[in-house]
């Protein structure tokens, strides 16, 4: 579904109701606050990372029988750790209101796996991620695979590029001119991925992240 339609259907609603040894030397990535964070696949300046949810077998098992008392026989294949994908930019490359910020004007948009989900200023680097923990991504094999994940990040780094060449353009266009633009971005990915958690709450609260004089250079 398309992210006017997508729009439009809010709306009617509410009026109804690691990188290379290079870049991991330059901006490595910050795994002290995850310790139980693992780099599956490095591809230049991307990574794949695992997480755990637990630090032993015994922990594992009474995650699956609590998860199973809430979700039914289906969790008991609940694996205890889901993927991430992360890409090092250098900042020079984006709009300043980008660094440090997945909620930047219009990022929210873009063809990301559940969208952005992290954002974080590393040296001269702004490091963009997204996660495989959200709704479906349990059942879904492809995200435990770290090949496909890379794919994903891969994809994520093409869309913010995209979205950067044409930002100054698409800064100084009309609110229908810069959901058309963003939408020929979606639509360039490989991959189609449903609008994240993040698009869809800006969308219901108004759009405002897409909407001009609600953002700055």
């Amino acid at each position: 579904m398309s992210i006017l339609s997508f729009k439009n259907k809010i709306r009617k609603r509410k009026r109804g109701d690691i990188l290379t040894k290079r870049y991991l030397k330059e901006v490595p990535f910050n795994l002290d606050g995850h310790p139980r964070g693992t780099v599956l696949l490095q591809k230049d300046n991307k990574v794949v990372v695992k997480y755990q949810a637990y630090d032993t077998e015994q922990q594992l098992m009474s995650i699956r029988q609590i998860r199973t008392s809430i979700r039914g026989p289906s969790a008991k294949q609940y694996r205890g750790y889901h993927l991430c994908g992360y890409v090092a930019i250098p900042k020079v490359k984006l709009p300043k209101s980008w660094h440090g910020n997945y909620d930047g004007p219009g990022l929210q948009y873009l063809n990301v796996h559940g969208g952005l989900t992290y954002a974080e200023i590393r040296g001269s680097y702004c490091i963009f991620g997204f996660d495989c923990a959200h709704a479906g991504d349990e059942e879904n094999e492809d995200m435990y695979n770290p090949e496909y994940v890379m794919k994903l990040t891969e994809q994520m780094e093409e869309q913010i590029m995209s979205f950067a060449a044409i930002y100054p353009e698409w800064y100084a266009s009309s609110d229908e001119e810069r959901i058309a633009m963003l939408q020929k971005i979606r639509d360039s990915a490989e991959t189609q991925e449903h609008l994240g958690f993040g698009a869809l709450i800006d969308m219901m609260s108004g759009a405002e992240n897409i909407k001009r004089g609600d953002d700055s250079k």
